[in-house]
């Protein structure tokens, strides 16, 4: 299950009906009776979840609402639209990500830093993603397991091609030889 959540503002049946399949979606659910304890939680929260109350589904996110112009709605027509307004929450969520002075934008694969833009490949995303996500450093092994999902006892350069050619392509667009080290136990942001 993800971080999502689904909010049932004081619609405690469809709630009811949610609890008991929830093991069809991959959400988590949450019943809401009262306004002020919907007021009370974080405006984090509500703008990066789903609200559904007696009358909308809403994505608090862009403050669009989605009526439920027909009714009566099949469950599995209402899950569908709870799943795509929660991947548009996702797909918005991920669209930037700031890595040291860097913006990152996953789904247009592009990394910036003031007026300067560097198109990524999905995989120069995966690797930058990989190790800024990371404590510490990541060796040629995490790398090859973790990114590419390949065994660690295959030999191989490919990483060490990757990162050389992202670490030169950053250095030739941002002049930035720091942005990713490489250093004897491994890589790092």
């Amino acid at each position: 299950m993800n971080n999502s959540l689904v909010i049932f503002f004081k619609n405690k049946s469809l709630f009811e009906i949610f609890d008991e399949i929830k093991d069809l979606f991959e959400y988590n659910i949450k019943f809401i009776k009262s306004s002020d304890e919907l007021k009370s939680l974080s405006r984090n929260i509500l703008e990066q979840h789903v609200v559904i109350s007696e009358k909308t589904i809403r994505n608090l996110n862009n403050l669009n609402e989605l009526i439920l112009e027909k009714k009566p709605i099949t469950i599995y027509s209402l899950i569908e639209l709870i799943n795509i307004s929660l991947m548009k929450n996702k797909f918005i969520e991920q669209s930037d990500l700031t890595i040291k002075q860097y913006k990152l934008d996953i789904n247009a694969r592009v990394l910036s830093k003031k007026d300067l833009n560097l198109k990524l490949t999905q995989k120069e995303i995966e690797i930058i993603i990989y190790l800024n996500d990371s404590n510490k450093n990541k060796t040629i092994s995490d790398l090859e397991k973790d990114v590419w999902g390949y065994s660690p006892k295959l030999e191989t350069h490919t990483v060490e091609t990757h990162v050389y050619r992202l670490r030169k392509k950053i250095l030739s667009k941002f002049n930035d030889d720091k942005f990713i080290l490489s250093e004897e136990n491994g890589y790092k942001i």
